[in-house]
């Protein structure tokens, strides 16, 4: 009796290793976060310095968007998708080896450069590759890469930074990384699926075509206001201080507030991320019924920030897993607002040939208000106390949500429009 292997297909290949390559990402590039104490501690640097490297990296992740999203528009998304890795796998190993404040500072900001080269050729690359029926969710699907993903490098953190020292918290993550490398390398250069990359200029451009094209940038930019894009931008740019302002800075508050060991606290932390996996459930249920209203969805969502975060203000002090809690929570639902506004905004931008360019452009906000937290809440938190900040992360969570509704008929009219 013969038996016959059933290969799968083509775009799931794709997708099953794009999942894990962006899933060992977060290892490679939020272990600065998660062992961000243990470095204080070991080397003797301030909050403040310590937030400048964070501001850095998220600085550099978000113009890196901007140029990835433009280029994985034009170039082959699998090419870019593998030097991020590899870029990945160098600017850990240097930040094991670093000696200084500025060395770190230059590496990680290279390692922002090289982590953006993933996201939207990522999201391009599903999009000329996966059946239109299947697109949605396993762009979603991406949110569990993200859980998982911090919070493994939170676990891997904490056990490297207690047993060893903060420098295998990066030389580990780089080994991880060389590994998924070597494996995008083997699965995606092999897949046969449609090259997404279609031209962008032809060879002998005539004067109608120089015309045309630039009708079609004017027509492009009338898109961006039509579609209330200037104020999704706005908040998601509050959605990622929200976002990566927890996730750096709760393993120090915690530490402040409750004098806990760094270890402790890192490992306390990686509850965040775990719990943030029912961020998917969460977008589920909010959009069931109304799965065509992202901006309605995102709405619903930035207010159970904002009710958590109230309860949290006045119960902070009580007990360090009451607050891990209740910050899990606030993050899950910052998750949720997350993948509607980075993951399924620029999916409705696919007819126009600009998803990559979308994606760079949502993410590269993301990241900018990312730097505003890095280092900006820390300063805050030295000058005026925790309390403070998370009156702030109260207003931010209250604004996503008036946002949000203002942007919600422009939005709807441009995806009917769309979809016409």
């Amino acid at each position: 009796m013969k038996f016959h292997r059933t290969a799968f297909p083509p775009h799931i290949k794709i997708y099953l290793m794009g999942w894990i390559v962006y899933f060992i990402g977060y290892f490679g590039r939020y272990n600065y976060s998660a062992s961000m104490i243990a470095i204080g501690q070991a080397e003797g640097f301030q909050k403040s310095e310590l937030g400048l490297i964070a501001s850095i990296v998220f600085l550099t992740y978000g113009f890196g968007q901007l140029l990835s999203g433009w280029l994985g528009d034009r170039l082959n998304p699998k090419v870019m998708i593998c030097i991020g890795t590899i870029g990945l796998t160098l600017s850990n190993v240097l930040m094991g080896l670093s000696r200084s404040l500025f060395q770190m500072q230059l590496i990680w900001g290279m390692n922002g450069l090289f982590s953006a080269m993933i996201w939207a050729p990522m999201i391009r690359l599903l999009t000329a590759c996966m059946p239109k029926e299947q697109l949605k969710k396993a762009v979603l699907s991406f949110s569990y890469a993200t859980s998982f993903g911090q919070t493994g490098t939170y676990l891997l953190s904490s056990y490297l930074v207690s047993h060893f020292s903060w420098r295998m918290a990066f030389l580990v993550p780089a080994a991880l990384c060389f590994l998924s490398t070597l494996g995008w390398v083997v699965i995606s250069f092999t897949a046969k699926t449609t090259d997404p990359v279609q031209p962008v200029v032809q060879d002998k451009p005539s004067v109608n075509n120089v015309i045309q094209n630039q009708k079609e940038k004017m027509k492009f930019r009338s898109v961006y206001l039509f579609s209330g894009l200037p104020l999704i931008l706005l908040s998601i740019l509050f959605m990622g201080m929200l976002k990566d302002g927890i996730v750096t800075w709760v393993p120090q508050m915690i530490t402040d507030q409750f004098h806990t060991d760094a270890g402790l606290s890192i490992f306390l932390s990686s509850i965040l991320p775990l719990v943030n996996s029912l961020s998917v459930w969460i977008v589920t249920r909010v959009s069931r019924k109304h799965e065509s209203d992202d901006m309605r969805n995102a709405t619903v969502i930035f207010l159970g920030a904002a009710v958590a975060m109230l309860v949290l203000i006045f119960t902070q002090t009580i007990h360090p897993l009451l607050s891990i809690l209740l910050f899990s929570i606030i993050s899950t639902f910052i998750t949720g607002a997350n993948a509607i506004l980075i993951s399924y905004v620029p999916l409705h931008f696919t007819s126009s040939g600009r998803t990559s360019t979308i994606a760079g452009i949502t993410n590269a906000f993301t990241y900018l208000g990312s730097a505003l937290s890095g280092w900006g809440f820390g300063w805050l938190a030295t000058a005026h106390g925790w309390n403070i900040v998370n009156w702030l992360l109260l207003i931010l969570c209250l604004a996503g949500c008036v946002i949000c509704l203002a942007a919600r008929p422009f939005w709807n009219r441009f995806v009917q429009k769309a979809s016409e």
